[in-house]
């Protein structure tokens, strides 16, 4: 498997997010499956959001 811009180099796997394949080291398994960094970026960025939108309609009983 050869990935598209590194044709000297073998690819890993594919990632599930993009489906572009991925050199060693520029990856990251998650839950066994293969994701390229850019697509980790992104379910963070997707999982911090929803925690943010999550605590703001959290309404908390004032402290006495």
């Amino acid at each position: 498997m050869q990935r598209h811009t590194h044709e000297q180099q073998s690819a890993i796997g594919a990632c599930v997010g993009c489906g572009k394949f991925i050199r060693a080291g520029y990856g990251t398994k998650v839950k066994g499956k293969n994701y390229c960094k850019v697509c980790v970026d992104g379910l963070f960025t997707k999982k911090e959001k929803e925690v943010e939108e999550m605590g703001e309609s959290l309404t908390l009983p004032p402290l006495d």
